[in-house]
């Protein structure tokens, strides 16, 4: 029972909401559920001894650096730098396709809340299947477009475990139109 999620900055979104757990970190499985007057209750019978739960699956920051790095080995990709995190850590842009001037440009950007994992694994799998040569859709789409994903802005975030926030407590959804460079 978590007692004070109805004190959660948005508590509409435990409204059917499904608990994460996992034995080994890696795979997830969703489990029951109920929010009901501010208490968030999940029921599960562990089959192991050790059982991690979560709110989304995490996404490690090592598995984000195996992204970013498989990208800059490949000729399909080009990895840039945007700027760095308040903590130093760099925030990378994969871009891909359109050698000459493309029709289309889109830009994908994930997790500025941290806590959003889910983010991070669908750029993942934008990423993975735009370094596929042999595929006959990225193709297509490359030949036309240029696609930029930057997997995670909130890299500092992401480490702290923090669910909306930078590590300078800011909340880089809602800090568009007054950006600060030191938060």
């Amino acid at each position: 029972r978590i007692e004070n999620a109805g004190a959660a900055e948005y508590p509409g979104g435990w409204e059917n909401f499904r608990a994460c757990a996992s034995y080994d970190g890696e795979d997830w499985l969703r489990i029951p559920t109920r929010y009901d007057d501010g208490v968030l209750t999940f029921r599960h019978a562990p089959s192991r001894r050790a059982v991690t739960y979560a709110c989304f699956a995490p996404y490690p920051h090592a598995r984000h650096r195996r992204v970013v790095g498989r990208a800059a080995r490949s000729p399909r990709a080009l990895v840039e730098v945007l700027g760095e995190t308040v903590e130093g850590r760099p925030i990378s842009a994969i871009t891909f396709g359109a050698d000459g001037p493309p029709r289309l440009r889109v830009w994908i950007i994930a997790r500025q809340h941290p806590g959003e994992t889910m983010a991070a694994w669908c750029s993942e799998g934008i990423v993975q299947r735009l370094l596929e040569d042999d595929d006959v859709v990225t193709a297509a789409l490359l030949e036309d477009a240029m696609v930029t994903v930057v997997p995670c802005v909130n890299l500092d975030g992401g480490v702290l475990g923090n669910h909306r926030t930078n590590a300078a407590g800011r909340d880089l959804n809602r800090s568009w139109d007054a950006p600060d460079p030191l938060a």
